[in-house]
């Protein structure tokens, strides 16, 4: 029995903690073993545990019961523009009558994701062969806004919508592989292009429309064959849905049309998003509040309550990147020049991997601490001060007051309960206002669920209907 395993590894723009410890590919592990005097613990336990499983399959073995409780798996990215971190908590392993005798042995995982989704796997292995096993696997209710870090780096624009699922079958004889893989993503939606020099350019607005079916799902098999060692993946599906959606899909398009026209309706009804560190309001959201204000204001028995899910971790690492960026500009600039608008989207445009800025961090005027790997502590030492949290609670407290400036001009503020501030990772990736109706609600929203109710129950998106509930 083992409780409480903790394994972290994490990637850094030179290397990864472990190489941190051990050098590049292993290098101080070889400086250490080719001096005979020298002797280090975690390199003699390592050995052994090699030694150990090299054997394993080889030896007599029998374990009557193997359990994992309560596991920690961490994993974060610190080489991309943005942090991207994703966990396994609460990891689970079983598995029983452990006997090289018994023709199959069977083992049980499960795991919540963190910060959404969980994981299940049933694994049933020769124990006279590790190369002949069968593998049932799911790895559901995963956002894709999750995934913005890679998405925002590699394309410029983040997903605010969209839940990942992934199951598939492995059968595996002497090492060849047979399996199916299924990949479905639900509803997904793309947010507005990101600009900055360090994001590369893909058209994904584009290609979206030829991979999403017309029931706004991304629905793929993709079969694996050949072996272990040299696996292949076989996009037959992928290709042929491609080709449907040319030229099938456009018949479907006022279906289309009408499903997106409802989910927005619907979505921006009950939901303000905030862009990351935006505190000045759209159009579009001035006259979503505005109409709200007017609603309330017809409506004298309807009460609403807003809640602010703020992405704290999120706008904060934003804010730390800004005010690094905008010292660094400033110094290069003579003392009594003031720091204009037009300097201020300048500094919002600059990478963080700006080729000078990082030259100055990693020369250690930036960061005295050789042991500060990420850009994010780097930063930090560098402003040297709280200004952070400041700006944070700056730009918390705007955004409060602009959303109640509308209500508070129609008299209507006496209605609006505001519970602020709930710290946490929100689905959709943004930081936003959710609004709760008490009462009468909008027509244009009743109509949009009418809408709604009905489209879900015609064909395209009927199969998909248990998976929809949960990408609310």
């Amino acid at each position: 029995m083992l409780r409480h395993p903790v394994i972290k590894y994490e990637e850094f723009d030179s290397l990864n903690n472990v190489e941190m410890l051990f050098g590049k590919k292993g290098s101080n592990i070889s400086d250490v073993t080719s001096q005979t005097s020298r002797f280090n613990l975690v390199i003699e336990i390592g050995n052994y545990l090699k030694k150990l499983s090299r054997n394993f399959f080889q030896s007599q073995y029998k374990v009557n019961k193997l359990l994992v409780t309560n596991g920690d798996l961490k994993f974060n990215d610190f080489s991309l523009n943005e942090q991207f971190s994703i966990s396994a908590t609460s990891l689970t392993v079983r598995a029983d009558s452990i006997n090289k005798n018994n023709k199959r042995i069977a083992m049980h995982i499960a795991s919540p994701i963190k910060p959404f989704g969980d994981l299940a796997i049933t694994l049933s292995i020769n124990p006279k062969d590790s190369g002949d096993f069968d593998m049932y696997y799911h790895l559901n209710k995963i956002p894709a806004s999750a995934f913005n870090p890679y998405l925002i780096s590699y394309s410029s624009f983040p997903m605010d919508r969209g839940t990942i699922g992934l199951n598939g079958i492995w059968n595996v004889r002497n090492g060849e592989i047979k399996s199916v893989n299924h990949v479905l993503v639900i509803e997904p939606r793309l947010s507005k292009r990101l600009k900055n020099k360090n994001f590369k350019w893909i058209p994904v607005a584009w290609l979206m429309p030829f991979v999403r079916e017309r029931s706004n799902v991304i629905d793929y098999d993709i079969p694996i064959s050949g072996n272990l060692k040299n696996p292949h993946f076989h996009l037959h599906d992928a290709v042929m849905d491609l080709l449907k959606n040319v030229f099938i899909k456009p018949v479907t398009i006022p279906y289309g049309i009408k499903l997106r026209t409802a989910e927005d309706e619907i979505e921006n009804s009950l939901t303000l998003e905030w862009g990351i560190r935006q505190q000045e309001l759209r159009n579009k959201q001035k006259h979503f509040i505005r109409t709200m204000a007017q609603f309330l204001d017809k409506n004298k028995s309807t009460r609403i309550t807003v809640y602010s899910n703020e992405y704290t971790l999120k706008e904060k690492e934003q804010i730390l990147f800004f005010e690094a960026k905008k010292k660094y500009f400033i110094s290069s600039r003579s003392k009594n020049e003031t720091f204009t608008n037009e300097d201020s989207t300048t500094v919002n445009k600059m990478s963080i991997k700006d080729v000078a800025f990082m030259h100055l961090l990693k020369k250690g005027r930036g960061a005295g601490d050789t042991l500060m790997f990420t850009i994010q502590d780097k930063c930090s030492y560098y402003l040297a001060n709280n200004s952070v949290n400041a700006e944070y609670k700056k730009l918390v407290d705007e955004r409060d007051k602009v959303f109640r400036e509308f209500f508070v001009k129609n008299g209507t503020v006496d209605r609006v309960t505001f519970h602020s501030s709930n710290d946490s990772v929100p689905y959709s990736g943004f930081s936003h206002y959710k609004i709760i109706y008490h009462g009468p609600i909008p027509e244009s929203l009743q109509r949009a669920y009418r809408e709604m109710l009905e489209l879900n129950n015609e064909g395209p998106r009927k199969k998909y209907t248990s998976e929809f509930s949960v990408s609310k």
